[in-house]
């Protein structure tokens, strides 16, 4: 990534899954549908419409930071500790489209990543400065 004027390092960490709420199959996607409503619920529908999602299309949005710090905080209460959260961001549109409209779109965006949110310190077993 190009960041005119900051220097950029990369960072190699080891980081433990084992307390994750994995939002890339289909159990950890599942626990946290119901926060959306609870989250609007809560909030009221006018303030959560007030939310922006961020501009850059790379990372999750403010209102889904939200819904995902609710749904860990209260499965934490409930016993459950979340440490660390993975999901994939899909952007720029698909890779391939039919410029007649007529064929499907792919499903693959141009640009995809996983990403990890830790939640907690203790997931992350090492770290370095990449060579």
């Amino acid at each position: 990534m190009n960041h005119p004027g900051h220097e950029t390092c990369v960072l190699e960490a080891e980081i433990t899954l084992s307390r994750c709420l994995d939002l890339l199959d289909g159990i950890g996607a599942e626990k946290l549908r119901p926060f959306y409503e609870r989250f609007i619920r809560l909030r009221g529908r006018e303030t959560v419409g007030q939310l922006k999602q961020k501009e850059n299309p790379d990372s999750y949005g403010d209102f889904d930071c939200h819904v995902i710090n609710l749904a860990c905080e209260t499965m934490a209460e409930d016993g459950e500790r979340i440490d660390v959260v993975r999901g994939a961001c899909a952007v720029g549109g698909p890779l391939f489209t039919d410029p007649t409209g007529e064929l499907p779109d792919s499903r693959p965006a141009r640009r995809e990543h996983i990403q990890l949110a830790v939640r907690d310190n203790s997931a992350i077993l090492s770290f370095r400065q990449a060579d």
